[in-house]
């Protein structure tokens, strides 16, 4: 479990990291044969378990859902974990069990698109004219910027990127609380334990405690894709059906609904 240093003013119950860090992997129903399994990025956990919910009354197959962030879930797959179907925040960790032969390549595809966004809660006072005039250190007024760990985790990472490619990183790198996925971040930010975050478009979207201040510029980190390939081939008919309707315009129209840019046009 990841240790986040805490200071009176960042966390105020001593409770929080453990109620976070719960969610770090958490999965909805219980394990049956017929189940499919799906590891999916921390940040799509509500778009997720909709689609999940909607899949399920289309075709009758049930879906295991697995949450975390996408490197974490990458080296579980690696290991053995039983996920028939892998959706990444980041084509990084969908490289690397592709070089490890651990997907089917064939399978492989973008499924939706996101932006980054820097949120707060929903009752905060500040304002951001622009990404241009972003001045992070003095919004901050000495409290900490919630973010993604920058070494591994998708959103932490883009977060580093884009604050690099502002002239902001240096200056707010030992104010940030580093947190194990996407879904921590925004747990942090609607609990205002910390006043701002960076987080994705999609979040405002999915969770009515935060709203989004600003989107950072597209050109200012890599793009953010959430890649999704089968485990292994040939697909079984269960994860083809799946596959065929998260990439059909069923899917897109609720992936539109929840902040996303579905790659198909629903």
């Amino acid at each position: 479990m990841a240790i986040i240093r805490r200071t009176g003013s960042q966390v105020r119950h001593a409770g929080l990291a453990l109620s976070v860090a719960a969610l770090s992997l958490g999965s909805i129903g219980t394990t049956h044969a017929d189940q499919i399994g799906v590891f999916a990025a921390a940040s799509t956990m509500v778009v997720m378990r909709d689609l999940a919910a909607d899949f399920n009354r289309r075709s009758g197959h049930r879906l295991r859902l697995t949450f975390a962030a996408s490197s974490t879930l990458a080296r579980q797959i690696e290991r053995g974990a039983p996920a028939q179907l892998f959706l990444s925040a980041n084509r990084a960790w969908m490289d690397y069990l592709d070089t490890r032969g651990q997907i089917d390549r064939a399978s492989r595809t973008i499924l939706m698109n996101n932006q980054l966004a820097l949120i707060a809660p929903n009752q905060t006072e500040l304002t951001v004219t622009s990404a241009a005039a972003l001045d992070l250190p003095t919004l901050l007024a000495g409290d900490r910027l919630a973010i993604g760990d920058p070494d591994h985790v998708p959103v932490g990472i883009y977060a580093k990127q884009a604050l690099t490619s502002l002239g902001l990183w240096r200056k707010v790198a030992d104010h940030t609380i580093r947190l194990p996925n996407a879904r921590q971040v925004v747990i942090f930010v609607a609990r205002n334990e910390t006043p701002l975050g960076i987080g994705y478009g999609s979040d405002a979207v999915s969770d009515p405690s935060i709203r989004t201040l600003v989107l950072f510029p597209a050109d200012a980190h890599e793009p953010i894709a959430y890649s999704m390939a089968a485990t292994a081939a040939p697909l079984s008919p269960a994860v083809e059906s799946l596959r065929d309707y998260l990439t059909g315009p069923d899917a897109a129209a609720i992936i539109k609904a929840h902040g996303f840019k579905p790659v198909a046009e629903p």
